[in-house]
């Protein structure tokens, strides 16, 4: 019986080898590539006897054998490991230089990380899909990618490109965040980036969930240098190739609370409402696509005197010129003064008839 022991302790001891460790490296990126369908390297793996785990240089490529997820050091603790199901579970996990690139090719139907993602849908012969925890997330100097083939453009600088969205300097936190297959969710305690339009995120928080039927943020808190927004958030959608047309296939589904609103951070995202530099404090439900928003109980202010109440719809918001707005206001005030005073695109002001 001794023998056994000691024969356990010995294979035990040998994990936490630098060499061996490196020869697990070998083993651990080859399964994960198989099991995922996709090519995984990690350069190093250090384990201590404490079950702190140190991942060094790890690529997640995606079909096209391009970086998909790219860490360059990865630190926590191991809290659970099962086999069948796949489970693993970290305490908090940190990490510098995270890259993410979700990008969609010509000639696919979906974006490759909805493609990966198909890796961990259920199946008859396995029913439990793969299951990952953490006490919490911490990331710093983060970046993410979303490149569309089809309709990425060149624009001037500053302009917003919904075939090209990207996110730099990101910094956050994440608690209670769980992968299920391909269900992701998290409480956000703090996420800030900024974007090369210019536009920059302060502080974002909220219970963050997504999957292949939605995404969702609730009780959310958002603040810009000059917004304050207090909202329920979500994007509905059939399956992740909808972000594919994100302008008019991801359905909008907001509930705003009083907040106060810079426009000039929608100029970021509707490149064509530039100029129009007003502040508004309002309250709102929003639903549908960007290029077909039915705002309902409308309630904004505008200065000291100007008060909307009502419902809105656009259609085509992002040319802003020729899109078809219509408003059906009750319990409204409007100061002519105050009005001449708001902003059009451009900087233009609504003319007002003597």
């Amino acid at each position: 019986m001794g023998c056994f022991i000691a024969l356990d302790l010995l294979l035990v001891g040998l994990l936490f080898v630098p060499p061996i460790q490196e020869k697990v490296v070998g083993v651990v990126a080859e399964t994960l590539s198989e099991k995922w369908n996709s090519r995984i390297t990690i350069g190093h793996i250090y384990l201590s006897p404490t079950l702190k785990l140190t991942v060094e240089d790890l690529v997640i490529r995606d079909h096209h054998d391009n970086s998909m997820i790219a860490a360059g050091e990865l630190e926590s603790r191991i809290t659970n490991l099962k086999f069948s199901p796949f489970t693993l579970g970290f305490s908090d996990i940190e990490s510098d230089n995270i890259r993410v690139n979700i990008r969609k090719y010509k000639g696919d139907d979906a974006v490759n990380i909805s493609i990966w993602a198909k890796n961990f849908q259920k199946k008859k012969k396995n029913p439990k899909p793969f299951e990952m925890t953490a006490s919490s997330i911490i990331l710093k100097n983060a970046y993410f990618i979303y490149h569309n083939d089809l309709t990425c453009s060149t624009k001037d600088k500053g302009d917003m490109d919904f075939g090209y969205f990207e996110l730099k300097n990101i910094d956050a936190r994440l608690d209670k965040f769980t992968i299920v297959g391909s269900d992701i969710s998290a409480d956000i305690e703090h996420l800030a980036f900024t974007q090369y339009t210019g536009f920059i995120l302060r502080n974002l928080s909220g219970k963050f969930h997504i999957g292949p039927k939605g995404l969702e943020l609730k009780k959310a808190t958002l603040a810009t240098p000059t917004s304050r927004v207090f909202l329920d958030f979500a994007f509905e959608y059939g399956s992740w190739k909808d972000y594919s047309d994100f302008l008019n296939k991801i359905k909008f589904n907001v509930l705003a609370k009083t907040s106060t609103l810079d426009m000039r951070d929608i100029r970021y995202f509707a490149p064509k409402t530039k100029g129009m530099d007003n502040t508004l404090v309002f309250s709102a439900s929003v639903k549908g696509p960007i290029n077909h928003l039915d705002v309902k109980d409308l309630d904004a202010k505008f200065a000291d005197n100007t008060h909307l109440v009502g419902d809105v719809k656009i259609v085509n918001l992002t040319d802003f010129f020729n899109a078809d707005i219509r408003a059906k206001l009750v319990q409204s005030t409007v100061d002519l003064n105050e009005i001449q005073q708001f902003k059009l695109p451009g900087g233009k002001s609504i003319p007002i008839p003597e």
